[in-house]
């Protein structure tokens, strides 16, 4: 993915769904996003989709990240829709948007950021189940939002 750069990005909030249980908010994104790979090989890797909250000031406002998987091939500019979901505190429609961008190498680790540090009350934990999630961190898998109830069906409006 070192040769891909993101042209243009475009989100629309499709809908956006309270969860008073979990006391947060599912945001349904349809981003469309425009991807030129310069390089002389299909680039394959992740675009890191941000959800981000538009009345912080710029570089404040990141409340969830998702990944998606893209191919891109060589010499050419790839264009496609992806529907993302995202979850986050913040209970205001209209008030977020998507930034896309590339991500050169793996995705980070969302339990150390990267660091290979974790809290040690978690150590037990992790140590127990250590062969598991190796296994399952290998795995590419998608995600799979929180179940949510289609209110429109129902007759209610999202705002």
């Amino acid at each position: 993915m070192e040769n891909v750069s993101v042209l243009e990005a475009n989100s629309q909030e499709i809908k956006v769904q309270r969860d008073s249980c979990g006391i947060y908010t599912v945001f349904r994104y349809d981003v469309s996003v425009s991807l030129l790979n310069e390089g002389v090989e299909e680039a394959s890797g992740w675009l890191k989709m941000t959800l981000i909250d538009t009345s912080k000031e710029e570089g404040q406002g990141a409340l969830d990240t998702q990944y998606v998987k893209v191919d891109v091939p060589a010499g050419s500019v790839s264009g496609n829709t992806y529907t993302v979901i995202f979850g986050s505190g913040l209970d205001r429609w209209g008030a977020t948007t998507v930034k896309a961008e590339t991500v050169i190498g793996n995705v980070p680790c969302a339990a150390c950021n990267g660091s290979g540090k974790i809290p040690l009350n978690l150590l037990p934990f992790i140590s127990s189940l250590k062969s598991y999630l190796n296994e399952r961190s290998q795995e590419i898998s998608p995600y799979n939002p929180p179940v949510y109830v289609d209110w429109d069906h129902y007759g209610f409006s999202n705002q």
